[in-house]
């Protein structure tokens, strides 16, 4: 067991759960932070789409980024935004209420004026949370004239439209979510993640393998196609945003672990509510249920500040990476959950 988390193939460990590791058949994945990384694609999706619904769709003179592709943790950390869309959509709608506060529609004076983007991500985190937190803060206090002004330019379906093609371009984007862009031209963002884990190396883990994930089913299934992982999770293991479960909800892992037949599991990811999911499933899991632990990834949308998150939400394993999750796994396994096994 280490707590240098830089060092390769290494996870910090809670006390205690080495003997629960070796235990686990069932390994669930997020995908984006987790199986594959989307550090390059998702943030500039956000950072993309925002700037164009303001400078192209509402034609707001001024040039300014509402939000950096480095600054989506911010949101992130505030838990309830499992949806890159979401963050999006809190982003414009925060812009938006500022702007009929301020009665000025410059896009840079409103970059730079109070509140500040991180002001705003404080007190959504305080409001709860997600979407609900953000319209919470952003529009406090409005008169009802300007909230329904606001709200009247805040299209969360174009929005959402608008997300898809930045991430999908001309070539992924109706594979993916069912229609052509209108908007966007080139190609698609989602060309620039990469998978963290090979085929070769998920399948001769000896595990049951599931994934539940933000994604729509057809975008998980293109995603794994580009990540020359077809074909390794089972359709039925997938629980996607377009089902009946949307984390934080646990009956998703509840289903996959009926599904894998699963006496015991791990899920890995990389966000708070994937780890508000375990916290969920431990306190309504239903007698017979397997138990799940969980394993936070670093790197991911949370940004430096991941392993303190993971830490203060009672992670059972921390990694930089998911194979180091499966190499313990694989350990754990072989030493019987042996404290004398090397972490």
């Amino acid at each position: 067991m280490t707590d240098d988390l830089s060092a390769p193939g290494r996870a910090w460990v809670r006390p205690g759960a080495l003997v629960l590791l070796a235990r686990v058949d069932t390994v669930v994945f997020d995908v984006d932070g987790v199986l594959l990384d989307t550090s390059a694609s998702y943030p500039r999706v956000i950072e993309e789409a925002a700037r164009f619904y303001f400078t192209h769709i509402l034609r707001w003179p001024g040039r300014g980024d509402p939000i950096r592709a480095d600054q989506v943790p911010l949101l992130k950390r505030a838990g309830g935004f499992n949806s890159d869309w979401d963050v999006t959509a809190a982003v414009i709608l925060f812009y938006l209420a500022k702007a009929a506060r301020l009665g000025a529609v410059d896009l840079g004076a409103l970059v730079a004026a109070p509140p500040t983007l991180p002001e705003f991500a404080e007190a959504v985190t305080r409001a709860g949370g997600g979407l609900g937190g953000a319209v919470e803060v952003a529009l406090a206090g409005l008169p009802d004239a300007l909230r329904a002004g606001v709200l009247a330019d805040w299209d969360r379906a174009l929005i959402d439209r608008i997300c898809c093609e930045f991430y999908g371009g001309e070539d992924g984007c109706e594979p993916m979510f069912g229609f052509r862009p209108r908007y966007v031209r080139g190609p698609g963002l989602y060309r620039a993640e990469r998978a963290q884990l090979g085929a070769g190396r998920l399948l001769s883990s000896g595990m049951r393998l599931g994934l539940y994930t933000g994604r729509v089913m057809g975008e998980a299934l293109f995603g794994l196609e580009q990540a020359g992982l077809a074909g390794v999770f089972a359709p039925e293991a997938i629980a996607s945003s377009d089902g009946p479960y949307r984390k934080p909800d646990p009956q998703g892992l509840l289903h996959l672990a009926r599904v894998l037949g699963s006496r015991g599991g791990i899920f890995l990811g990389d966000n708070v509510d994937d780890a508000l999911t375990v916290r969920r499933y431990r306190e309504e899991q239903p007698a017979g249920a397997p138990p799940f632990l969980f394993a936070g990834i670093t790197g991911g949308v949370l940004g430096d500040r991941a392993e303190a998150i993971f830490r203060e939400m009672g992670a059972d394993v921390i990694a930089p990476e998911p194979g180091a999750v499966l190499d313990l796994l694989v350990r754990a396994r072989q030493d019987g959950g042996s404290p004398a096994g090397n972490c």
